[in-house]
């Protein structure tokens, strides 16, 4: 484990789609395709024996070389940086340490540039906006016919070749493998060259034969009774069909890569620059020229929108992507949504102070300005809408309004059930789209492959500009913008995946608890993922336990059940009853997290209470379910005796074992329930919060996990912890609902309810939850993880302090005496108002230094955790004075 001071040295200096060189070879570019602080390096690959397939270490990258392919995997010190690019929309930093992070509102980008033939370079460095890609269609670009929006999902080309004789030959083949310049030595497949004769050939031009669209919008601009009568357009396109087609091309990008195929627009300017054509004869009355150009070198300016609402412009290599962004971060311009004390209101962000987590904004109701905290803006969206639209965004403008109440903007945006289907094979798409391909090209006028510009579209565009007032600014495919009301837009989702997310929150809803496959078979987009506890000697193997089976009770006849000698009483239902000495208490042991990062720290043990009283016994069977039980609606069925067997080893387990920091509840009447209270653990953000978590058991326990249900109580305001879901998901290895190593999953043999209590207690509830993000841990001891840490930190201490309130102002049904008796019998109430003010104090004395160091899980606060807690503090004290008054 490196040492604290080496660790925060940690800092990625390279990113995805960098251009780079080695440092011994700095005339060959290559682009950056892998980073070891990627989330997908944390995946196991297959081992396809090529060393460079492996996952990657701390410090190490995979480049691809521009010119041949090549690939490398290299340390960070062997590389230096020639480019970075940026589009509209992406959101950077200056440094990965900087809590202020920008948008990009434009791209100017200069290229340098040689003939794709001659190799022919042309002087000085030339405006991007001048040239345009050599390409008439490619695979992910959007096209349109009549009032349909779609993209393009494959192509079927012609590649016109020249041997070195001046022989030209055609080659068709699906999608755009082949680019003008390369020699078909170092491209085909040596059967199709010995076919060709194995003479050398070099490409100077293709075009597009067909093309295979996936439709994806209708105008949203008509009326209703027209739209519906207007059919989906067909999926294959060949020949002159081809020119039916409109290309949408937006100009706010404005950047290409090295190698690259580009043209002049204007023949003029290509004369002024000095690009010759290269003429090659096909025949005595047609030549082929050839005015493509290569891009060799890039560099590129970027205009950016900070959040405290300044701009600047700069070298796009100054700046780094921001990824791990935060789920409160905004921008001016954005409409989002405030909670706060008085309701959801929506309202426009101003400006944003990142250091004090507090944002000015607008309110639509009246456009009176208020500053609020960044921890009550919520700038999703519940999904599958979304709240306001961003830079680079697609939108539909909708002829009246989009039916949705400012800041939430539908999405459209469907995937064809052709697309599930396999493309290649006798009967797949793509197979039918080289038939078609075929087909045209070998009829007598194969068409020229063009698709016309759609500059007569004024029903779709591109998002260039969130106005203050709330206003969108569009650019139009025509080069014209026009200002909308957000109400009028619809979000055009064109990614597939997306799309397919959509559909499976839509077909998850009311769903909830579910567990996975743990074969791989299935997938979950979860974002956290744990180790289970190991629990002392409650570590075993279930099903090799000799003691006899229980006795099958018959819950409807408890007066069956008999006291036999020096047994248990056993109680209706069958199972042991709690004994009024609780026993001694096995502490948890939790083991951390696998990482191949630098080791975190061991979760901290659980306050331990001092006092042990009869107003806090750790598990009790109450006769009926509180009606407050998620599951409570839930059809029972009649349990079976392995059911009942296996619940009495668990009572019996859970009477004797619990750490005196959590709470377990079962029920006579409902023996497929259960509700746990955890106390959050000392020194971390969730120090003396109450979490209340409703389990269900199927009839086919322990074969399946327990379904849990956290209730969330933070108001809309984001989750808790990156595994506690607003919506009551429990993200965890031992309940199925990660899928993490399958030796960490539910085993009916070796998994038991204690571990799951404690597993949520010892390694969700973490002094650094911030790094409960599988994604996240490999960034530990870098400097930016520190920053994002923190400040995820401060988050979940704020909202935790709200769950107190809630639990005492709305009682948990079965729990009631023992939070009472927790929080205020035994001060625990006025020790969280007293802690919450002190930090308060601290951290108006300390100032805005976003880099504080401490052993406290939350050394600081900025101004946006003090205004929401400041009030969440005045709620508590009230009850507190108002239980005093009581007494």
């Amino acid at each position: 484990m490196a040492a604290p001071g080496e660790n925060t040295l940690l800092t990625a200096k390279f990113f995805r789609d960098d251009t780079v060189a080695l440092r011994d070879r700095p005339t060959e570019f290559a682009v950056l395709v892998r980073c070891w602080y990627d989330a997908m390096e944390d995946v196991a690959l297959p081992d396809t024996g090529d060393p460079l397939d492996r996952q990657l270490v701390r410090g190490e990258y995979g480049i691809t070389f521009f010119t041949n392919g090549q690939r490398a995997l290299v340390s960070e010190s062997d590389l230096i940086l020639k480019d970075r690019a940026f589009r509209p929309g992406d959101i950077v930093k200056q440094h990965l340490t900087d809590v202020m992070s920008g948008i990009v509102t434009e791209t100017y980008c200069e290229v340098q540039l040689e003939h794709a033939i001659t190799k022919r370079a042309l002087q000085g460095w030339i405006p991007m906006r001048e040239v345009e890609l050599d390409t008439e269609v490619g695979v992910g670009d959007y096209v349109i016919h009549g009032n349909w929006i779609g993209t393009v999902q494959d192509t079927f080309e012609e590649t016109t070749c020249i041997s070195h004789s001046g022989k030209p030959s055609r080659i068709a083949e699906p999608g755009a493998h082949f680019l003008v310049g390369e020699k078909t030595t170092e491209i085909l497949d040596p059967r199709y060259l010995a076919f060709l004769g194995n003479t050398e050939r070099v490409v100077i031009a293709t075009k597009p034969i067909a093309a295979a669209v996936s439709w994806l919008a209708l105008n949203q601009s008509l009326p209703a009774a027209e739209a519906a009568s207007i059919p989906r357009p067909k999926r294959n396109w060949a020949g002159r069909e081809l020119n039916d087609l409109q290309r949408v091309v937006l100009g706010s990008y404005d950047c290409h890569r090295i190698m690259e195929r580009v043209r002049f627009k204007d023949p003029e300017v290509a004369r002024t620059r000095g690009a010759q054509p290269s003429l090659f004869p096909m025949n005595r009355t047609t030549c082929i020229a050839v005015d493509t150009l290569i891009v060799t070198d890039t560099r590129m300016l970027v205009t950016i929108l900070w959040q405290d609402g300044t701009t600047s412009k700069h070298h796009s290599s100054v700046s780094v992507p921001h990824t791990n962004i935060d789920e409160y971060d905004c921008w001016p311009g954005d409409q989002v949504m405030w909670k706060g004390e008085d309701g959801p209101q929506a309202v426009v962000v101003q400006k944003v102070s990142p250091t004090q987590r507090t944002i000015e904004v607008m309110l639509l109701k009246d456009r009176t300005k208020e500053t609020v905290s960044a921890l009550e803006i919520d700038p999703q969206g519940p999904l599958p809408s979304i709240y306001g639209v961003r830079h680079g965004d697609m939108v539909l403008i909708n002829l009246v309004n989009n039916g949705e109440q400012a800041p939430v903007v539908p999405r459209l945006g469907e995937i064809e059930p052709w697309i599930r289907t396999p493309g290649d094979g006798r009967n797949g798409w793509r197979t039918e789209l080289a038939k078609l391909g075929l087909q045209a090209l070998n009829r007598a006028d194969p068409g020229d492959g063009r698709l016309r510009p759609a500059t007569d579209v004024e029903w779709v565009g591109q998002v260039i500009t969130n106005r203050l007032d709330g206003d969108i600014e569009i650019m139009l495919p025509s080069g014209k913008t026009l200002v909308e009301p957000l109400n009028k837009l619809s979000l055009l989702i064109d990614d597939v995946e997306e799309i397919q997310m959509d559909e499976w929150l839509e077909d998850e809803e009311g769903e909830e608890g579910d567990e996975m496959d743990i074969d791989g078979a299935g997938s979950d987009w979860s974002e956290g993922s744990w180790e289970t506890v190991d629990h002392g000697e409650q570590e075993q193997d279930w099903a090799a336990e000799q003691e006899d089976e229980p006795p099958l009770i018959h819950v409807t006849h408890p007066d069956d059940i008999e006291m036999n000698g020096a047994e248990e009483p056993v109680a209706p239902g069958g199972f042991a009853t709690p004994s009024g000495e609780t026993g001694k208490s096995t502490e948890p042991t939790p083991t951390p997290p696998r990482s191949n990062a630098v080791s975190p720290p061991p979760p901290p043990t659980p306050a331990v209470l001092r006092v042990d009283s009869p107003n806090w016994e750790r598990f009790v069977i109450q006769e009926q379910c509180p009606p407050d039980h998620h599951f409570a609606n839930r059809e029972s069925s009649v349990p079976g005796k392995a059911f009942l067997g296996r619940l009495q080893k668990e009572y019996k387990v859970l009477q004797s074992s619990l750490p005196e920091t959590i709470l377990v509840r079962a029920y006579e009447d409902r023996t497929d329930l259960l509700r746990c209270l955890i106390i959050g653990p000392d020194n971390t953000p969730y120090e003396d919060a109450p979490f209340v978590i409703d389990w269900y058991l199927e009839p086919t326990f322990p074969q399946a996990p327990p379904q849990a249900h956290f209730h969330s109580w933070t108001n809309g305001n984001g989750r808790v912890n990156p595994n506690l879901y607003e919506e009551g998901k429990v993200c965890l290895s031992i309940l199925n609902t990660w899928t993490g190593d399958r030796a960490e999953s539910w085993s009916a043999a070796r998994s038991s309810l204690l571990q799951a209590f404690v597993s949520i207690q010892g390694l969700v509830l973490v002094k650094e939850p911030w790094f409960c993000e599988p994604a996240y841990e490999k960034l530990r001891g870098t400097q930016e993880a520190e920053v994002s840490s923190r400040l995820y930190s401060e988050k979940a201490y704020v909202l935790s302090r709200g769950f107190v309130r809630h639990a005492l102002e709305q009682l948990p049904g079965g729990l009631e005496n023992e939070v009472q008796w927790h929080y205020y019998d035994r001060h625990v109430l006025a020790k969280v108002i007293r802690d919450a003010n002190e930090l308060i104090s601290k951290s108006e004395q300390e100032g805005d230094d976003p880099h504080v160091p401490g052993d406290r899980a939350v050394p600081r606060l900025t101004q946006g955790g003090i205004l929401p807690l400041r009030r969440t503090l005045a709620k508590l004290q009230v009850l507190l004075d108002t239980r005093a008054s009581a007494a």
